[in-house]
């Protein structure tokens, strides 16, 4: 097989996908400065190659909404920005991108910036994560204290509340039943959460109208409670 690279690859078949082999140097020979090339992919992981000219931008490239992301500086110098500030990371160096953050990245040296790319999803024998039709309307300055980023995240917390955050709660991480991405569109101050087709089916949630359910901030309006009233 041949990946997006255009790497001649070799591989034996494994649980639906192959095992594939890439090179690096190969696919600089192939392609030039300041694309984003991928090295090697299959249903639940991809490997990208990302090139970057001297002070120039981040290329396009595909981020899935629900992995994590490892970026590893190959060569040259790296900044990074996020809503905590920002950092330079040098050869062999690296870091790990949560789904939720928003990270900014340029490179300020007079040569070109090399980033190894690797996201991997976890594997969810119960369910993936997909959208249903359950819109819930969340006002932003409940739970924009710390900033929001691409998803939000819903936990299951009891029988009758799902918790909301742009944040990995660890208290909510520990004692929910399950967390998941959770998609939204803002429609000026108001968040039009939509949640998981796996929680509103454990919940028997049909659309929600606003006598269903009561929203409850906490003071540090980095969170919601969404509690339930509907019988299920």
């Amino acid at each position: 097989m041949t990946t997006e690279a255009g790497v001649p690859q070799e591989g034996v078949e494994h649980e639906g996908d192959e095992v594939q082999v890439f090179d690096v140097a190969e696919a600089l020979r192939h392609f030039p400065s300041g694309e984003a090339v991928a090295l090697a992919q299959s249903s639940r992981s991809e490997i990208a190659l990302i090139r970057m000219l001297s002070n120039g931008q981040e290329p396009r490239r595909h981020r899935a909404p629900d992995p994590d992301e490892i970026l590893v500086v190959l060569a040259g110098e790296g900044r990074f920005e996020d809503s905590s500030g920002g950092r330079s990371l040098q050869a062999d160096q690296g870091m790990l991108i949560p789904a939720s953050a928003e990270l900014g990245l340029s490179n300020p040296a007079n040569e070109e910036l090399l980033l190894l790319s690797m996201r991997t999803e976890q594997t969810d024998v119960r369910g993936r994560n997909v959208p249903s039709d359950v819109v819930v309307p969340i006002p932003a300055d409940l739970i924009d204290a710390k900033g929001i980023g691409h998803t939000l995240f819903a936990y299951c917390l009891d029988c009758d509340t799902i918790g909301i955050s742009p944040l990995l709660m660890e208290e909510w991480n520990v004692g929910s039943l399950l967390r998941m991405n959770c998609e939204y569109e803002r429609a000026g101050g108001i968040l039009k959460a939509r949640l998981p087709r796996r929680m509103v089916d454990w919940y028997h949630l049909g659309a929600l109208a606003e006598n269903d359910y009561q929203l409850v901030p906490d003071d540090a309006r980095t969170r919601v409670r969404l509690e339930l009233r509907q019988p299920r």
